[in-house]
């Protein structure tokens, strides 16, 4: 396990707490707050080898459609993360809980399926 895999690892892991903690107060914030740093490690992960941070960059030299998709799923998943904290913010919890149960298995695919694309299907070619 490489340093970007396990800080994606234990970004999940802290969103998960985060989340499991806000399901069982109704949304406390320090359950919230958990669930956002760990979306915010996520996104740190994902987007710091864009701006030349090397050590979290894989050296990829081409892709496949499994990284791709699963690119797409990170955002969907950061979009209901979003959007359950708005919808929290506004007030409605039930829609909060929904947004964010929904985020916890597409964040999972979208981590899976791209561990999957890097190592199983051919396409990824690293450094």
């Amino acid at each position: 396990m490489i340093l970007p895999e396990l800080l994606w690892t234990i970004a999940y892991c802290t969103f998960l707490l985060g989340s499991a903690w806000s399901f069982r107060t109704d949304g406390a914030t320090g359950a919230v707050v958990m669930l956002c740093a760990g979306a915010l490690l996520d996104a740190a992960v994902a987007f710091l080898p864009q701006m030349g941070v090397e050590s979290l960059s894989y050296g990829l030299t081409g892709t496949n459609g499994w990284i791709i998709g699963s690119m797409g799923l990170g955002l969907v998943a950061y979009a209901f993360i979003i959007a359950g904290v708005v919808l929290r913010a506004r007030g409605r919890r039930p829609a909060f809980h929904a947004c964010i149960a929904v985020a916890q298995p597409v964040w999972f695919l979208s981590f899976i399926g791209f561990l999957y694309g890097l190592y199983i299907v051919p396409g990824a070619v690293m450094r």
